[in-house]
């Protein structure tokens, strides 16, 4: 006997589609899918780039610029290529557990200039990865401009916290999307730069000196700082 409709599995809410909100993208999840666009022509590769990111926000991927050169560029997913362990660990030796959203995507729009316009085709329309419910899952989609990066770091020096970071930036830009680790991020690279190498306690001896405070240190017999004798007159 021929099953009824009672009898069918209930479909999963992540896979029909339904999703709602400006971060959800409303397709539904497979394994795989194709996203093509139309041929078309640009003034400029920012305009296209423009272009593309919104496209592919709607459909639940991302794109980054990819290689290229004076009359032709190409544009890929962003879960193209591979993770490349550049410092050659294994994973029993990583003291945090990393996971690359990389899978080889071999999805590819190319832009050629001709006739003094960029035109846009679809090298490759095949994902081979289901599309994602959410842009903050796509790196991409999280950096910031100049202005923005700016306007983080101005934050980030006067002692505000991550989470007060993200609200004032949405909260200023309209459509930015970040989050608590890339302001960590942000933080992590301001103290780099202002430490230029040296050790905290190096760059506080450095900062006393340079205001005229009378410093002294001692060292161990390795060299290494161990006390700091300073004096404010």
């Amino acid at each position: 006997m021929p099953p009824t409709e009672a009898d069918a599995e209930p479909v999963p809410a992540e896979q029909e589609g339904a999703a709602t909100g400006p971060d959800l993208v409303p397709v539904a999840r497979r394994a795989s899918f194709d996203a093509l666009m139309e041929d078309r022509e640009f003034a400029t590769v920012d305009i296209a780039m423009e272009e593309m990111r919104a496209f592919a926000q709607q459909r639940g991927f991302a794109v980054v610029k990819s290689s290229g050169n004076g009359s032709r560029v190409y544009v890929v997913c962003d879960r193209a290529g591979t993770y490349r362990n550049t410092h050659g660990l294994e994973e029993y030796e990583r003291s945090r557990q990393r996971l690359s959203r990389k899978c080889g995507c071999p999805y590819t729009l190319r832009l050629t200039y001709a006739n003094g316009r960029w035109h846009l085709t679809t090298a490759n329309g095949h994902h081979n990865h289901e599309p994602s419910a959410c842009t903050f899952v796509h790196p991409s989609k999280r950096q910031l401009n100049q202005e923005q990066l700016q306007f983080a770091r101005a934050l980030v020096n006067v002692g505000a916290r991550p989470t007060t970071i993200v609200n004032e930036l949405e909260r200023t830009f309209d459509g930015t999307v970040t989050t608590r680790r890339d302001i960590y991020n942000i933080r992590a690279r301001a103290v780099e730069e202002t430490l230029m190498g040296r050790t905290p306690t190096q760059a506080l001896v450095n900062r006393l000196q340079a205001e005229g405070v009378a410093v002294a240190v001692e060292m161990d017999p390795l060299r290494q700082l161990t006390r700091v004798f300073f004096s404010c007159q």
